[in-house]
């Protein structure tokens, strides 16, 4: 067979013939210096993609490790479930997070199963905060106004040991419907946050609750714990 050579061939059409059929190299190179010849390369090789590849059986080897590996890496980014447990729900989302000094929302994603709400931290998998639906004695929905303009919507889930929770959404409608869907064989509450009621009452700028101004001030709020130092709004309550 001749080799041919074609005018219309183009750099796409040798990298399509390469990737589909492959191309073999088989040659011997010698360096010389003033007629000596010093250095032999010998050149085998095959360059093609890798279903041509692994069709003609080669680099199986390599292939089977990497899938294995990312295969690995996959299950390590999944959330535990118990035997019989499924995602109901999920959604993106943050939870407030305060464990000593430190403070902050947390943002990843929402979880709803039939038995739990967790969210988790896209980088790592294991839960930042986690509750049993049973230990939620009500789920209030407020919205923590930012500016004038501006609305933030959350849920404060109110746990039985009188804890609260704050978690926000963006898609918090929806997770108001999910949450719908379990509160009546959990047994939990789904209220509104009651809104401030004249000038001297004031909403928690954490929790959404109602109270008085000068309890807001000096003691902080009777329901969620929140106290305030100068400009800054602390929680000395752990949302783990």
């Amino acid at each position: 067979m001749e080799p041919r050579r074609s005018g219309h061939a183009t750099l796409v059409d040798l990298l399509d013939r390469i990737l589909d059929k492959g191309i073999v190299i088989h040659a011997d190179l010698m360096i010389s210096v003033a007629g000596i010849p010093l250095i032999g390369v010998n050149l085998r090789a095959a360059v093609a993609g890798m279903e041509t590849m692994l069709k003609y059986g080669m680099m199986t080897q390599w292939d089977e490790k990497t899938r294995a590996h990312m295969s690995g890496e996959h299950a390590a980014k999944q959330i535990q479930l118990f035997k019989n447990e499924t995602v109901a729900f999920k959604t993106l989302g943050a939870v407030w997070y305060a464990h000593g000094i430190y403070s902050a929302w947390r943002y990843g994603h929402i979880y709803l199963t039939e038995h739990r709400l967790m969210v988790c931290q896209d980088t790592e998998c294991v839960p930042v905060f986690e509750t049993a639906l049973s230990r939620i004695g009500a789920a209030e929905f407020s919205c923590n106004k930012l500016n004038a303009k501006t609305e933030t919507p959350r849920v404060n889930l109110v746990l039985k040991d009188e804890r609260v929770v704050m978690i926000r959404s963006p898609h918090m409608d929806l997770l108001r419907e999910a949450l719908e869907q379990w509160s009546e064989l959990h047994g939990y509450d789904m209220t509104d946050a009651l809104p401030a009621l004249d000038d001297n009452t004031e909403t928690c700028p954490q929790c959404g609750r109602a109270a008085q101004v000068q309890i807001l001030l000096g003691d902080g709020c009777p329901r969620c714990g929140w106290v305030r130092k100068g400009n800054v709004w602390e929680k000395p309550l752990e949302s783990t």
